[in-house]
């Protein structure tokens, strides 16, 4: 195996998915404050920020399974590639 390829799995194996969480919590909450200002959410001030809240870490989760999902595939993409 190359030393290229080496780093790329090493690079892999450290994939944390932090960067898709923020670009989700970043596009969540633009997507909430667009609602907030089209469409009636929550009844108090309150509820609406614990919807805001709810928003941006359900996105971010999201973003965060979508990013380590993407990196496991591409790290075992690179495996069976290497196994060849």
């Amino acid at each position: 195996m190359s030393a290229s390829r080496e780093g790329r799995i090493a690079e892999m194996r450290s994939a944390c998915g932090c960067k898709e969480a923020m670009i989700a919590l970043l596009i969540g909450a633009a997507g909430y404050g667009i609602a907030l200002r089209y469409f009636p959410i929550g009844e108090t001030t309150l509820q609406r920020i614990l919807l805001g809240i709810a928003a941006g870490l359900g996105s971010a989760v999201i973003g965060k399974l979508f990013g380590l999902l993407v990196a496991q595939v591409r790290l075992r993409r690179l495996l069976s590639e290497s196994r060849r």
